[in-house]
């Protein structure tokens, strides 16, 4: 507010412009995609351009060797009963995206006869 209010007309204008300035924030505010979808998923409410690009959906090389699956090895080393089951962790961890390239590969080959 650079202008003082001195007057009652003052004070209109002022509040008008406020008005549009807060409205002005509030369109910004409701065009963003995090608040498109929660309305869709919390009250229903449809939005008119759909930008799911900017979602990411992850793989599952990405998953297996995330930070996440680091700390689920560590925890499954810690505890003695369930050791056994890291050992499976670790065969999965390794084996699955050697077997989903070998898979891709045989596919792809038979595509081509």
């Amino acid at each position: 507010m650079a202008n003082k209010i001195m007057t009652y007309q003052d004070l209109i204008e002022t509040k008008k412009h406020l008005k549009q300035d807060i409205d002005l924030i509030e369109e910004d505010i409701k065009d963003t995609n995090i608040v498109k979808i929660s309305n869709l998923l919390i009250a229903g409410k449809p939005f008119k351009t759909p930008n799911l690009e900017s979602l990411h959906v992850p793989h599952i090389k990405d998953v297996i060797s995330s930070p996440l699956a680091n700390f689920a090895s560590t925890l499954l080393l810690s505890n003695k009963k369930i050791r056994k089951y890291f050992i499976a962790f670790v065969i999965v961890r390794e084996t699955v995206p050697y077997a989903v390239t070998q898979i891709k590969k045989i596919i792809d080959e038979y595509k081509e006869y």
